[in-house]
């Protein structure tokens, strides 16, 4: 017998060690040795021809929805094949972007699991509806059909959303002015496409509402934001006039204004009779139009220009600093931003001026800092690049405080705080306090801003060094030594890499779990809880979207059926109209079954971040679905009072349902007996929160 007992526990040991080693290699949690990389899949898979005998370069692997594409099929992190690709040619690079694949030599559309969506031939033409620029972005959630010459929209499982009847659809893109390093991460969409019909123009959103009636010459829409509150609005043009709408059609402004330019501070210029003026939220005007010019605020002020000199003014119209500059005195050529070269107006609120050869800083008080310098130029948000002797150094924008004096052969951008510098042929950085993190010893990569960005998330830093590519982190750290031959752009957690003209896949060195979540997290993984396309971003914070999903993955693997199976046991139907800025059928699912709910006005706000109160009561709710019989108990803590009250009988619940396997709640105190109602929850957290919630029952 006890002989018996010790084989069962040996085999028992046998079999959690397996599991927590094949798990770890997941989370990526264990093994890590410092400048080495850690392999998804090692370098196997050869450069990849086309089927119609063209090529293309296989340093575009990525991972999207938890596939790539390699030889022809697509795999996924373990490298297991998922499916092989079905065209008959491949154009381009094949890659799934919101769950799916259009195969465009036959106009059909695949989900990430291979299955047929949209039937192939049934349109004229299926595609995405892209935003950006070379396909850095694309509205989610629907795509573009054509029929018969017309165009219409269709969700992602292939419901007719906008019957084919418009001559042109098109993505309303909204332009941010300041804060991204490349100008593509300027644009974004808002859940709202451009239709034409008759030569004119409307809005309609997502779920195929109608917001405005094509009737106008022209349609936009842009950022109306104050402090936290994201608000947009719609600009019409009307005979040569524009007007302003919300995004509900409600009418804001009737067409009169020769110009309106963006809402900044809670103010938007216009221009009337040929002078320009502010109008606040409501479009009443709040400066009179008398200017000669007049740009958008920033940081509460904005430069105005009469009688040809510029000044400024605060939100209340006052003029903090009276017109007196030239538009000649100001420096015009900006490389951080890309402008109409017809632009000659300052574009910052702190003005860098020259005149007769000397350069001098103007903050909003109109106070002049001389700086004493051969050139002076911008660089970037927080810094100007200065020159002396041939030499470069950096200047704070706000105080004209020298940070790194000119030393340098040459300085770029690679974020608002970070600096590429060059000395003596090699390539280093100093961050923004002047502060050297990486003395000049790489090979010079002339595109330092894509340096950061090629990696796909800050902290991360693409250098070469004797022809090998490897990383560094911003404090000069090599997490990954040159090694490669290419190291390309990080998606979903792996990058793709290549070495001896082989393409393999590594994971983020800096992408783990928090030590204190690993043990739950793997235990997570192995229960088939965290699908792999969220199996990585551990400590960023998880949108809602995202959260729903895992709660209907949570449900189909306890319950062992599909999520349409569940809802037929449940005798509920999806409700495909339930939203009207989402058509994922995950999140229908979940409506559907009473799990989540909207914001109101037909809102679900899919990638806003969830709330730890939110989250509590969506789990709560799929604590029913699960058929557990529990109805909390009295738990109170700290911080009870900021916790709404539609709120506190869900965080009683997930306080009280525990784990049996280690008898933690499902949710419990973020320290301090504090619950923390309204902050963000993580990847990381809401992981282990299915996984306690799953062994619940």
């Amino acid at each position: 017998m006890i002989k018996r007992v010790i084989s069962v526990l040996v085999a028992l040991v046998l079999f959690l060690a397996q599991l927590f080693s094949v798990s770890s290699v997941h989370a990526h949690g264990d093994g890590y040795i410092a400048g080495e990389p850690r392999y998804a899949i090692k370098p196997m898979f050869e450069d990849m021809k086309s089927r119609d005998g063209s090529s293309f370069y296989a340093g575009t692997l990525a991972f999207s929805d938890g596939v790539a594409f390699v030889d022809y099929q697509f795999i996924d992190k373990s490298g297991k094949v998922k499916f092989k690709y079905p065209g008959s040619s491949v154009l381009g690079y094949p890659a799934f972007k919101d769950g799916l694949l259009i195969v465009e030599s036959v106009h059909g559309v695949l989900n990430n699991d291979g299955n047929v969506v949209v039937k192939p031939y049934y349109y004229d033409d299926v595609e995405r509806i892209d935003i950006g620029i070379l396909g850095t972005g694309y509205v989610e959630g629907v795509l573009m059909v054509k029929k018969n010459g017309m165009y219409g929209l269709i969700s992602r499982t292939g419901e007719e959303i906008v019957k084919p009847q418009y001559e042109e659809i098109e993505p309303v893109k909204v332009y941010v002015a300041e804060g991204a390093s490349t100008h593509a991460d300027n644009i974004y969409t808002v859940g709202f496409v451009k239709v034409k019909l008759n030569g004119k123009y409307g809005l309609r959103d997502l779920s195929g509402k109608n917001i405005v009636s094509p009737q106008y010459d022209d349609i936009s829409v842009y950022p109306n934001s104050v402090g936290n509150n994201k608000r947009f609005m719609v600009k019409v043009k009307l005979n040569g006039v524009y007007g302003l709408f919300d995004t509900t059609g409600k009418e804001v402004v009737a067409p009169k204004y020769r110009e309106i330019g963006f809402y900044s501070d809670g103010l938007a210029p216009v221009l009337k009779d040929g002078k320009y003026g502010y109008i606040d939220q409501n479009g009443a005007e709040v400066v009179k139009p008398h200017y000669d010019f007049a740009k958008e605020f920033s940081g509460g002020y904005a430069g105005v220009k009469i009688d040809g000199k510029w000044g400024y003014i605060d939100q209340t119209g006052k003029e903090v600093v009276k017109p007196q500059y030239s538009p000649d005195d100001f420096i015009k050529n900006d490389p951080s931003r890309i402008k109409d070269p017809k632009d000659t107006e300052p574009t910052e609120p702190e003005r860098l001026i020259e005149k007769d050869g000397k350069y001098s800083m103007i903050d909003r008080t109109g106070r002049e800092i001389i700086l004493n310098y051969e050139h002076v130029d911008y660089m970037g948000k927080n810094m100007y690049v200065i020159r002396s002797n041939k030499k470069y150094g950096l200047v704070d924008k706000k105080t004209g405080k020298e940070i790194v004096n000119p030393r340098y052969d040459k300085i770029n951008v690679v974020t608002d705080t970070l600096f590429s510098v060059v000395k003596d042929g090699k390539q280093g950085f100093v961050d923004s306090t002047g502060k050297e993190v990486v003395h000049p010893q790489y090979d010079i990569f002339d595109q330092p801003v894509f340096q950061a960005v090629s990696t796909g998330r800050e902290g991360l830093i693409l250098v070469t060094k004797n022809g090998k590519f490897g990383l560094i982190d911003f404090s000069g750290n090599e997490v990954i030594k040159p090694q490669f031959d290419y190291i390309n752009k990080f998606s979903e957690g792996v990058a793709a890499v290549e070495k001896d003209g082989l393409w393999g896949f590594i994971y983020d060195p800096l992408d783990i779990p928090s030590d204190w979540a690993k043990p739950e997290i793997e235990v997570a993984y192995s229960l088939n809880l965290i699908p792999e396309q969220f199996n990585y971003g551990f400590t960023s914070n998880i949108n809602r979207v995202d959260f729903s999903r895992l709660i209907v993955n949570l449900i189909e693997v306890k319950k062992q059926k599909s999520i349409s199976e569940v809802l037929t046991d449940q005798n509920r139907v999806l409700a495909t109209n339930a939203f009207n800025d989402t058509n994922d059928p995950t999140i229908l699912a979940a409506y559907s079954l009473g799990i989540v709910g909207g914001k109101g006005n037909g809102i679900f706000d899919p990638n806003g971040d969830i709330t730890r109160q939110e989250a509590a009561v969506m789990l709560a709710r799929t604590s029913k679905v699960l058929g557990i019989d529990n109805d909390g108990g009295n738990v109170t803590y700290a911080d009870d009072d900021e916790i709404a009250g539609w709120a506190k009988d869900s965080v009683s619940l997930v306080s009280t349902i525990e784990d049996k396997t280690n008898q933690s709640p499902v949710m419990g105190s973020t320290g301090n007996n504090n619950f923390s109602p309204k902050a963000s929850y993580t990847k990381q957290q809401a992981f282990i929160t299915m996984k306690r919630l799953f062994n619940a029952i």
